[in-house]
Formats: C-alpha cells, structure tokens, sequence
C-alpha cells in the first residue's frame, strides 16, 4: 500500500494517506514507524519519524503507474470498516454512485446508516472498481506525507529483539545468535545438524 517507505532504519520515505490534509494529530507528535518484514506477522522497527505534508497528493496518473498499489488501497477502502479514514472514503464514495451530494452531514449520515452494514461484510452496492474510479478520475486522492528521520531508539529494538527471540524460540535464541566465549555471533548460518541413522 505504501511503496515509498524506509527500507532501512533512519532512511526517509513517504506515506500514503487517504483522507484530508487538515489532520493535526499527524503532525503533532513523533511516531515509531514499523514495517511488515518479509516473514508472517513480524514487524520492523524503523525508528521515530515525524511526519511533514507533501504539497501535491498522488496525481491519478501517478496512481494508475501503481497496479499493487491500487490493488491494495482499493480492497483496503472496501474490506476495512474500522478506519475511520477508509469509512469516510467508502461514504464518499457510495455517495457519488448513489447521486447524493457529498457533504460532511450526508458522510456523517452514510457512515451512521451503512457501519453495521459494512462490519458484517454485507454487500452495499460498492466494489472494487468503483473504488479505482474514484481514484483514476481524481473525486479521491491519496495525500503524500514525508517520513522525515528523528532518531533510532537502540534500546527499545533490542527489548523488542529479545523478546520476540523468547517468544519465537521458547526462551532460548537460535544457533546463529549464540555468541561464542569472546562475546562474538557468528557470521552466516551454523550447520545443521546431522542426521542419525538408526
């Protein structure tokens, strides 16, 4: 959904975000950004950034050169009733098809009367495409916010490290993050073991 963040810790990057520009609570305070890593259901921590607004939101053909992207924003908009920022997209969306004005009391009403509607998954007139056509005729846009770099907290990635080791590993970290005598960690991967015939 977000091609542009860090790839490393402390890198900039950007964020994409479906909403309005006027949301202070993004700009207020530092966040701790994590990235989903290449296994299932971990996480990396990238660091504290702050976030700044990127005058110019994604342009629709900019949108259109992403297909993973536009994929994972529209299933995302469709499939994900709990954000609020996705919920008002939906509404907004809904609206327009239906030829309703789209105003923040028409929002405010769609979301009331559609929210247990679309938490049970019910079909509610909205797919994918219609999602896409939001975006490709410019009625949506995706907001672009600088991931800008504060710090790296160490001490908190090793806590994290050690714990998740614990809960991975059953208390014991494996083979190739034992340090040996002098205190060193091997480089590369031990050996297996070998088999035992019988």
């Amino acid at each position: 959904m977000n091609p542009g963040l860090p790839l490393e810790p402390g890198q900039p990057g950007t964020i994409l975000i479906v909403g309005k520009h006027d949301m202070p609570g993004l700009l207020r305070r530092p966040w701790s950004l994590f990235i989903p890593a290449p296994l299932k259901d971990v996480w990396l921590y990238m660091g504290e950034y702050k976030l700044a607004v990127c005058p110019t939101p994604l342009a629709d053909t900019e949108f259109q050169n992403l297909p993973k992207t536009r994929i994972a924003w529209a299933v995302s908009i469709l499939r994900h009733p709990s954000r609020v920022c996705f919920a008002s997209a939906r509404a907004r969306i809904w609206l327009r098809k239906n030829w309703k004005a789209v105003t923040e009391s028409s929002i405010t009403e769609t979301l009331t009367r559609h929210n247990a509607a679309w938490r049970q998954g019910s079909d509610i007139g909205l797919c994918e495409q219609d999602i896409l056509k939001a975006f490709d005729s410019g009625e949506e846009t995706l907001l672009v916010y600088l991931l800008l770099p504060l710090s790296y907290d160490v001490a908190f990635s090793e806590d994290m490290r050690s714990r998740w080791l614990r809960a991975s590993f059953g208390g014991a970290p494996p083979q190739s993050e034992v340090e040996d005598e002098e205190g060193n960690q091997p480089i590369g991967e031990p050996e297996p073991p070998s088999a035992s015939r019988r």
